[in-house]
């Protein structure tokens, strides 16, 4: 279980490997959107294709950062979303909140955001 780390100019990218069930790693994973957040980042990606299984505790932490992001004028794309957390997400009507935020893969996501200032992929 790991939050793995890389900026790309000013996107920051967090990719979440393993399981997440609410214990240190979805502290580290707060503790990563925390500090993005108070460095005063506004472009996120959010890749969970290697996140095998997630309880309702790493998902709220990806909720609050969206919904900080959003208050701020600041955008969170989500992408890798596996099929039995997607279902989750439809399940709790999750998809309503983060709308067409969702990617299939990190590099759309980050041509999202890159549109969104008129950066070229």
């Amino acid at each position: 279980m790991s939050v793995e780390f890389e900026a790309r100019g000013d996107i920051a990218i967090l990719r979440l490997k393993g399981e997440f069930y609410g214990g240190s790693e979805t502290d580290e994973l707060d503790a990563k959107i925390k500090e993005l957040q108070d460095s005063g980042n506004r472009k996120l990606v959010l890749n969970l294709s290697n996140a095998v299984y997630m309880t309702t505790l790493p998902i709220a932490s990806i909720i609050k950062a969206h919904i900080n992001y959003t208050k701020r004028g600041a955008q969170v794309r989500l992408c890798g979303v596996r099929e039995k957390v997607h279902q989750v997400f439809v399940i709790c009507r999750l998809v309503l909140i983060f709308g067409d935020d969702y990617q299939q893969t990190e590099e759309e996501a980050i041509a999202s955001l890159k549109a969104l200032s008129g950066q070229t992929a």
